[in-house]
């Protein structure tokens, strides 16, 4: 009976240790997406610059070359543009983003932020898409060096709650 008890105690501990370092993990996943999202957008901004190319390629082709979810994305944008369909270029930013966001670590203001920045594709000539894709991925940095902060001020802390956490819930079922 005695190692019954001490097994729950052990699972209690253990599970709240790890949803700590799950609230971590995520927390270290989205800045990851901001990051690839971020670079993403700089090989978008130099197609656009440079090459001349139309939204639909340039989503494609970044897409291609970024991989993971984020490339998922950009290619699934670009296959929709290529469709012709009714929707405007903001339209499909905007629905693929939010088809996908339970795919990536993105929180909603992450959303927000993305899907604002795509009311501006379309009807802008190059140089203020350029404009404002410089703003975007100002925006981008800011976030990551906020949540890059955050995280080293507050990772240990979402293990050492966790811990705590179950001690507190193996005290309190005692």
């Amino acid at each position: 009976m005695l190692w019954l008890r001490s097994l729950g105690m052990v699972l209690v501990v253990g599970a709240t240790t790890l949803m700590g370092i799950g609230f971590y993990l995520k927390e270290k996943y989205r800045l990851q997406d901001l990051k690839l999202l971020e670079q993403a957008m700089l090989q978008i901004q130099q197609q656009i610059a440079y090459m001349g190319s139309p939204l639909p390629e340039v989503f494609d082709c970044v897409g291609l070359q970024m991989g993971g979810q984020i490339g998922t994305v950009l290619q699934e944008i670009a296959n929709q543009m290529q469709q012709h369909s009714q929707e405007t270029a903001e339209e499909i930013w905007a629905n693929v983003w939010l088809q996908q966001a339970q795919s990536t670590y993105f929180t909603n203001e992450d959303l927000d932020m993305m899907i604002q920045f795509g009311k501006l594709w379309g009807g802008w000539d190059k140089q203020k898409q350029q404009n404002n894709m410089t703003y975007f991925m100002k925006e981008l940095q800011q976030k990551q060096k906020l949540l890059q902060k955050k995280l080293e001020k507050n990772g240990k802390m979402y293990c050492g709650i966790g811990v705590l956490g179950g001690l507190m819930l193996v005290v309190v079922l005692l």
